[in-house]
């Protein structure tokens, strides 16, 4: 199928809203800038990103997303640049549905980490002002 200039190659037939959804997602990701990073020394702070593993549902699931999340951090530990200009959190969704929040990914910090619910966890995330959420 086409949408515009657009190509959706490989979905089972699905109601157009979807399909104009992935086109939309396509298109706004073609129209992004080359660099989202700011220049070098434009920012006087590091930038707060939180991420966000795990799954309410499914043990298998968050022990998958919270591994992922550990590689990408390992990943990044050999970075200066990356250290410099990004101070990482992470938010742990666990199977039931509720929520914790840690500065690692260490088993036993999650373990020890307070639990909160969807609600509360979310409204933390707000209040925390993060720069980004991935």
């Amino acid at each position: 199928r086409s949408f515009g200039r657009v190509w959706v190659a490989g979905f089972p037939p699905a109601p157009a809203r979807r399909v104009f959804a992935v086109a939309s997602l396509f298109r706004r990701i073609s129209e992004t800038p080359p660099s989202m990073c700011p220049p070098a020394g434009t920012v006087d702070r590091k930038l707060k990103i939180i991420h966000v593993a795990g799954s309410p549902v499914s043990k298998y699931y968050s022990m998958i997303s919270v591994h992922y999340a550990r590689q990408m951090l390992e990943g990044v530990e050999k970075c200066e640049a990356t250290k410099a200009g990004f101070e990482f959190h992470f938010a742990v969704v666990l199977p039931g549905g509720s929520w914790c929040f840690t500065r690692d990914l260490d088993e036993a910090s999650i373990e020890a980490a307070a639990k909160l619910a969807h609600g509360v966890a979310i409204s933390e995330i707000a209040a925390q002002d993060f720069d980004a959420c991935v």
